[in-house]
């Protein structure tokens, strides 16, 4: 993998431009295009978007605040528009705008890309930056990646391929369903 798009989603302009500065510090950000997804009109956040000359997508805001219906849909719309964007890319990596990125985290997303290549069994879709389990123990071992059942959280590198899988399961905008019970986990539990 040379490079992928890096997608950030953002709803804050506070946590948008603390995300554009430390993106500034992570090796290899300049070879990967930069797409942000804004979570409906606003204007210090395109200004900022304008600044820093990345490109821009307004997402319709959709779903409740007060569940996960609005996060759920403005992450379905960003994933179907950085694949429609860059349609020669097939991976893509998805950044939350509130997040404090490892200057290594490009590289390490490129040096564990080709396990999503390689899963024979085609039950692996993501790869995260961010562990739950990031206990002392368990995180200082660089040479284990740990292998865990649940949807990504904050940042992470996904395909193409699971996301035109996925996206016929994707909770449609309006219905508000319990995770645990969507298409997309009973799927994986089979």
């Amino acid at each position: 993998m040379t490079s992928a798009p890096v997608k950030i989603l953002t709803s804050l302009p506070k946590g948008q431009h603390q995300m554009f500065r430390n993106l500034e510090v992570v090796w290899g950000a300049g070879e990967s295009p930069v797409h942000v997804v804004i979570d409906g009109y606003q204007e210090e956040a395109i200004k900022l978007c304008q600044l820093f000359s990345y490109e821009f997508r307004l997402h319709r805001p959709q779903g409740n605040t007060k569940d996960n219906t609005r996060a759920n849909m403005n992450i379905g719309f960003a994933l179907w528009s950085v694949f429609n964007t860059y349609q020669q890319y097939n991976k893509a990596i998805i950044l939350e705008d509130d997040l404090l990125l490892s200057p290594d985290l490009l590289s390490y997303f490129h040096q564990v890309s080709h396990l999503l290549d390689e899963d024979e069994n085609e039950n692996l879709s993501h790869v995260s930056a961010f562990g739950q389990n990031s206990y002392p123990l368990v995180a200082a071992n660089l040479s284990t990646i740990l292998r865990v059942e649940m949807y990504p959280q904050y940042g992470w590198l996904t395909t193409r391929k699971w996301f035109n899988w996925t996206s016929t399961y994707w909770v449609p905008e309006g219905v508000r369903f319990p995770y645990h019970l969507n298409e997309y986990n009973i799927a994986l539990q089979i």
